[in-house]
């Protein structure tokens, strides 16, 4: 299970930068479930909501590229996020059936 803590993605984190962004440092962080999908989190100053302090999330197949087909993405990825929000849909990633 993906483990948000405060302003810090627990998963393979990466710095985008070492400038801040409004207090907070860029990050990029990605997470593949047993069941083949992952998801990916970012907040930076392009993303979704990143300039707020939210979170942008994308649903990644098995292969690493983007999967638009499913509930979660709806089509696109999903931004304006909160950390309860990057939970909750991770969760229902989790659970998507395998490929």
């Amino acid at each position: 299970m993906i483990d948000l803590n405060k302003n810090v993605v627990r998963l393979v984190y990466h710095e985008l930068e070492d400038s801040e962004l409004y207090g907070r440092k860029p990050l990029y962080a990605e997470h593949y479930f047993d069941n083949g999908f992952g998801v990916s989190v970012v907040r930076h100053q392009f993303s979704y909501g990143g300039t707020d302090g939210l979170y942008e999330l994308a649903v990644l197949d098995s292969s690493g590229s983007l999967h638009y087909d499913n509930v979660v993405a709806n089509g696109d990825v999903r931004g304006r996020l909160t950390r309860n929000q990057v939970l909750e849909l991770a969760g229902i990633v989790e659970d998507f059936k395998n490929e």
